[in-house]
């Protein structure tokens, strides 16, 4: 099995129904932004941070995504505060694929064969909400993007969370955020 290319990964965002955290089309970014990631090693996937304990959750090791849900609801807003951002502009959200994707080489990433939190979420045919995981070294590294259920919780799984701003989850096309579709010239 050949591991999924950036392009191959792309293609799946455009043909399934991807969300993000925020409730919009989850639409990869690759332009400049500020953002603050928790850039421990992947070698240690249960590393304890101020972020991790602010949140209250004990580990980020076999966490399922509702347990995340429910401390970055309940603790995301107050941590914001604490460190000068305001609430309804930043927030508290597992690591974009965009962004885990492009900090990848930067920081060893998707060299492990385990996967990590991503923010969003793949919307099936039955309407069900999957979490987006990835970066597993044995299907494509920082490349590849799958998708478990909410309450998936193997030690196989790690969290990551980033502070991001709240404008990530607005739909881009509709602002003139991406650019418009080059057309060619007609042949003369």
């Amino acid at each position: 099995m050949c591991p999924p290319t950036l392009r191959d990964n792309l293609d799946a965002f455009l043909g399934h129904l991807f969300l993000t955290s925020g409730g919009t089309r989850y639409v990869p970014w690759f332009g400049p932004e500020v953002l603050l990631v928790e850039t421990f090693p992947e070698s240690k996937p249960n590393a304890a941070t101020p972020l991790l304990t602010a949140l209250g959750l004990e580990r980020r090791l076999g966490v399922p995504r509702l347990a995340i849900e429910h401390a970055v609801l309940a603790h995301g807003p107050d941590i914001c505060l604490s460190l000068g951002l305001d609430p309804m502009e930043f927030v508290v959200t597992c690591i974009p694929f965009d962004a885990y994707l492009r900090l990848a080489p930067q920081w060893g990433w998707g060299a492990q064969e385990r996967w990590t939190h991503f923010d969003g979420y793949q919307v099936t045919r039955q309407l069900h909400f999957w979490a987006l995981v990835g970066g597993n070294a044995r299907y494509g590294g920082p490349h590849d993007v799958a998708s478990v259920a909410r309450t998936y919780d193997s030690e196989r799984l790690t969290a990551r969370f980033a502070i991001v701003r709240r404008r990530r989850f607005r739909v881009r096309e509709a602002q003139g955020e991406l650019p418009l579709p080059v057309q060619e010239a007609p042949h003369s």
